[in-house]
């Protein structure tokens, strides 16, 4: 009994302890917590496998990518990468190519306030 009282003492003091701070793990090491908690949210979950703020992976790093690229562009690219390439899309399509033909993922279930939480994540990169 006096094991599994100091188990869950530990336990509980361990928890209070780390509560709050951010955990560096291969999901978020090297995301910036910056911007909007819901952006960041969604960056987490559906792009930080490809992206980084500073540093090229599977994706391009996305620093500064809003003083390159125009917010309706980025929205597209989000959306819907392949159908921006199959407008003709130059930038889209160099892109493409760069990154070895990967197709960037399709997000169409994002909601319009989803997506501008997470534009303004990436801005804030």
């Amino acid at each position: 009994m006096k094991k599994l009282f100091f188990t869950v003492l530990l336990l509980f003091l361990h928890t209070c302890i780390t509560f709050g701070q951010e955990v560096k793990t291969p999901e978020n090491k090297g995301v910036p917590n910056v911007g909007p908690a819901e952006g960041r949210l969604l960056f987490m979950q559906n792009c930080a496998m490809c992206h980084r703020a500073d540093k090229d992976l599977v994706g391009p790093r996305l620093a500064g990518v809003a003083k390159r690229r125009s917010d309706a562009w980025l929205y597209k690219v989000i959306v819907n990468e392949p159908a921006l390439r199959a407008s003709g899309d130059k930038t889209a399509i160099a892109l493409h190519e760069k990154w070895h033909k990967i197709a960037h993922p399709i997000y169409q279930s994002l909601k319009k306030k989803e997506l501008d939480a997470l534009l303004g994540y990436v801005k804030s990169l």
